[in-house]
């Protein structure tokens, strides 16, 4: 067991070092690229789901998105159910440029075909979890969206 909470430790170092040392200094590489990636679609007029299977991660996404103005929706575990569907229908009638969604959220049969990128945030270890960005792109393009996703 302590290995897996080790390669854990890992998997999230390597998405943010803010994740296990919120005191830090030492800025994300990913969250920068991903930031100059988001700036670019909402220019160009796109819209994106930002998937992630860590929801403290997706904390420091939200933080990121509010410091440089950019609209978003988000769904995570602890979202209550009666929200869902108005977090859901306030993207898909293009309030937010951005949804960021846990992988297991997203895992739950959700329409997003308002979105035309998918984005994953986390390298995934395991096989279960290998499968999720199939998913991420299936959530996004039922019913599909024209042009087609890009991930």
């Amino acid at each position: 067991m302590r290995i897996l909470a080790q390669i854990s430790r890992l998997r999230q170092a390597c998405c943010n070092p803010l994740l296990l040392a919120p005191e830090t200094d030492i800025r994300s590489s990913k969250l920068g690229t991903f930031m100059d990636a988001v700036v670019e679609l909402v220019a160009s007029r796109h819209k994106a789901l930002a998937f992630s299977q860590f929801v403290s991660h997706l904390s420091i996404l939200r933080s990121e998105l509010d410091r440089e103005g950019i609209g978003y929706r988000c769904l995570e575990g602890s979202t209550p159910a009666h929200k869902w569907k108005q977090e859901i229908d306030a993207f898909q009638v293009g309030e937010g440029d951005l949804f960021v969604i846990t992988l297991r959220t997203g895992g739950q049969g959700l329409n997003l075909n308002a979105a035309d990128n998918v984005t994953h945030m986390d390298p995934w270890g395991t096989r279960r979890l290998r499968t999720r960005p199939r998913t991420a792109l299936t959530a996004s393009a039922r019913q599909g969206p024209s042009p087609p996703v890009d991930s």
